[in-house]
């Protein structure tokens, strides 16, 4: 039941936000960590800052239980035009961010994340839920950009678009109720990039050890011959006295 009044009070602040435009950036790191961020555009036009501000923060505060309990972190960002209420969080594996994450449900009511032997397959299990401006079930959002970012490629997917290893799905108030998310990442080359990267990362540490080591060696000479000039001049005045 907490869970359920959690998710709730999240959707309901989430309509509150809905003006134009909500941006999530997910990032898979290569020991399988996420990171994610999602930003919220947050009209400021006629507003100073303390007041954009505050009126956020109000807002903020209101559901700060729930936002507390699925521990994500906010932060209000003022401009002049426009500004921005930005959430983020971290979870300890892809899956874990697809079950728990709130803000995948501005998108679709369920995305499942199933992990086999071999794949982590991420796909949509409902519909596309339509934007409707008059709707106070669900929130009210013109455009939506998801981003999913891995640190190797995917072995199949139907992103609107991708660059590099990140891939991006767009929806806004003409995307149809069909349209559907899939990604499909394969387990033995996310393993071997975590073997490389941590293998790298072994060497940039041994090199940071070592740049140590010739500092310290450097400063330790640096020290005797400084003591062995000063302990010299010290000797010589020392027998002309």
């Amino acid at each position: 039941m907490k869970k359920i009044k959690c998710i709730i009070s999240i959707i309901v602040l989430l309509i509150i936000l809905s003006g134009c435009t909500v941006k999530s950036d997910v990032v898979v790191n290569y020991d399988g960590k996420v990171s994610e961020k999602v930003t919220f555009d947050a009209p400021s036009s006629g507003l100073s800052e303390s007041d954009f501000n505050n009126r956020y923060n109000m807002t903020l505060k209101y559901y700060k239980d729930a936002l507390d309990t699925r521990k994500y972190k906010s932060s209000i960002i003022y401009g002049k035009e426009n500004g921005s209420v930005v959430l983020t969080n971290s979870f300890d594996n892809i899956c874990e961010f697809i079950n728990k994450t709130v803000f995948s449900q501005y998108i679709y009511k369920h995305i499942s994340c199933t992990e086999t032997e071999n794949y982590y397959e991420i796909k949509n299990e409902t519909g596309h839920i339509a934007y409707c401006s008059d709707c106070n079930t669900w929130p009210v959002l013109d455009k939506v950009e998801f981003n999913l970012t891995l640190p190797i490629n995917a072995e199949e997917n139907n992103a609107d678009s991708v660059n590099k290893k990140t891939y991006t799905w767009k929806f806004d108030s003409t995307t149809s109720d069909d349209k559907g998310l899939y990604i499909k990442i394969n387990k033995k080359d996310f393993k071997k990039n975590a073997e490389k990267e941590e293998n790298k990362n072994k060497v940039i540490s041994g090199i940071k050890n070592n740049s140590y080591i010739f500092i310290f060696v450097i400063l330790a000479l640096v020290i005797v011959i400084v003591g062995k000039v000063l302990y010299d001049k010290y000797k010589n005045n020392k027998l002309e006295y």
